[in-house]
């Protein structure tokens, strides 16, 4: 295979993040040896995070390296603003981080050694400082079925997005819907690398308390099923009973 220079797309949704924008792009910047361009996708904040950020552009206006542009407009949830970027993207390797996530020192050099196919998403650790613990090794179809890989952990080439979306019915949980259509999908393959990639909280576990992503759990078995297939569907359903049994037939 053709060696191609790496370039990587980081999609950051933000909406009043100025207490925490600050953090995360100097996580970035500080790997600037590699090619980078920060996609900001602002939800009309009515804080300084549009100030923050384009004081940050500013002193990278002569950088080779890296590079900041800031979109600003209305969207539905941060799916819609993620889906919004990826019209922008010039990189071949696509990172989404929270405006409140920070990239491990050096993680980024760390990975690249790693991104030699284009079919393969790769993926690594999160640490999450709250509960200092990380999140959460290899994953195979069983592991998906029960949890998802955490999405600021994840590389994946350019080319998975020329045909792929986030479903934006999905409130909180579209990126496990797309994680598990992607394991599913014979095109991709995922890949675990053994690095840390980010810092990160789970804020999906304090939101889904208040405002549980219903309608994607829902659809979880169906999904499930059209996806990796009637035995996974019935693991899912039982993995408390017999769940045990399919497991077995899995591995």
């Amino acid at each position: 295979m053709e060696e191609i220079a790496i370039k990587f797309s980081i999609i950051i949704p933000t909406f009043n993040s100025a207490n925490v924008i600050g953090n995360v792009l100097e996580s970035i910047i500080s790997q600037k040896e590699n090619k980078i361009e920060i996609i900001i996708m602002d939800n009309m904040s009515t804080d300084e995070t549009i100030t923050i950020v384009s004081s940050y552009q500013a002193k990278l206006k002569n950088d080779n390296n890296i590079r900041i542009y800031i979109f600003s407009e209305k969207d539905e949830g941060c799916y819609d603003a993620m889906n919004k970027s990826l019209n922008h993207i010039t990189g071949n390797w696509i990172l989404f981080l929270g405006s409140d996530d920070m990239l491990i020192p050096n993680s980024l050099r760390n990975a690249k050694k790693y991104l030699k196919y284009d079919n393969v998403i790769y993926y690594g650790n999160s640490y999450r400082p709250s509960e200092n613990k990380l999140y959460d090794g290899k994953f195979d179809k069983l592991k998906l079925c029960t949890k998802n890989i955490n999405h600021q952990c994840i590389l994946y080439p350019s080319i998975v997005f020329s045909k792929n979306r986030y479903n934006t019915k999905y409130k909180i949980l579209a990126d496990y819907n797309l994680n598990i259509q992607l394991f599913g999908n014979k095109d991709f393959t995922y890949k675990y690398i053994p690095i840390l990639i980010t810092y990160y909280e789970d804020i999906k576990k304090g939101m889904s308390g208040l405002n549980r992503d219903e309608i994607f759990y829902a659809d979880k078995p169906l999904i499930i099923k059209t996806n990796f297939g009637i035995l996974y569907y019935i693991y899912l359903k039982t993995r408390y009973g017999c769940g045990n049994l399919i497991r077995k037939i899995c591995q």
